[in-house]
């Protein structure tokens, strides 16, 4: 039985777009300093919701292609191998390949992207489990 594996409804969380968003103003005004331009505030606020907005919406139509086939973890319809790593901050995710003729799909998911039950189920299929 083939099953998919949603991404949360949430994918995009506060934290990763503040984070998006200030490294969006801190270039903004290093480039101001570098080239000495001038940006006003309201271009920076309107970039700023734009860019929200946007970030939101597009978490809200991503989709996955990520599927479960009888203990067999896919992903584009394709057999992948999952490993189990560590960002420089310590948080855990896990990386999702699988091999095409001409190259290779991998996708990173960490662990707040989808059900819990889902990520105990990754977790435990990785070839290279850290420690819990």
């Amino acid at each position: 039985m083939k099953r998919e594996i949603p991404f949360s409804n949430d994918v995009w969380s506060l934290k990763d777009i503040l984070t998006m968003l200030a490294g969006f103003i801190t270039l903004t005004v290093v480039l101001n300093f570098i080239f000495d331009t001038y940006t006003s505030i309201e271009s920076l606020v309107i970039t700023s919701v734009i860019m929200i907005a946007v970030y939101s919406i597009s978490a809200r139509f991503r989709k996955s292609h990520l599927s479960v086939s009888d203990g067999q973890v896919y992903l584009y319809q394709l057999p992948a191998t999952l490993k189990c790593k560590s960002s420089i901050f310590g948080k855990p995710y896990i990386q999702i390949t699988s091999l095409t003729e001409s190259g290779y799909h991998r996708l990173n998911i960490k662990q707040h992207e989808i059900a819990p039950k889902d990520w105990t189920f990754l977790f435990n299929q990785c070839s290279s489990n850290l420690p819990k």
